[in-house]
């Protein structure tokens, strides 16, 4: 996916390869988390990952209102979100998404949740 991220991040990671060479390191990976934004009728829209691959669709808030998220699953895995007026599930959505966190569906599911909070991990208060 082409993102101006791609060309900030992209030279980083082909001059840590060249150093890298001089000295014998293993070569640094440059494969992110697909990841765009726009903004369209007043509301800030994000998304994050490939969902073709899933199998599960769970809805965090109520798409009538001004800010929810939509989450793709494969398994227990988030391979991709929808974030419409909710910047921090796009944050950490795409840490999760990169990371391959199993998560808890239920808890996932509820948008006064963070995300981070709705691992299989978490207890039932997010602990």
């Amino acid at each position: 996916m082409h993102h101006w991220d791609n060309a900030l991040q992209g030279p980083r990671t082909v001059a840590v390869n060249i150093i890298g060479r001089a000295s014998g390191e293993t070569p640094a990976v440059y494969d992110p988390v697909p990841y765009f934004w726009s903004e369209q009728f007043g509301r800030f829209v994000q998304y994050a990952g490939h969902h073709a691959a899933a199998d599960t669709t769970l809805w965090r808030g109520d798409p009538a209102g001004p800010a929810w998220t939509v989450c793709w699953l494969r398994g227990d895995r988030l391979v991709a979100l929808l974030a419409v007026g909710r910047p921090r599930d796009l944050a950490q959505g795409r840490r999760l998404i990169e990371s391959g966190t199993p998560m808890n569906p239920t808890l996932l599911a509820d948008p006064a949740r963070p995300l981070k909070a709705a691992t299989a991990q978490a207890g039932p208060r997010g602990s």
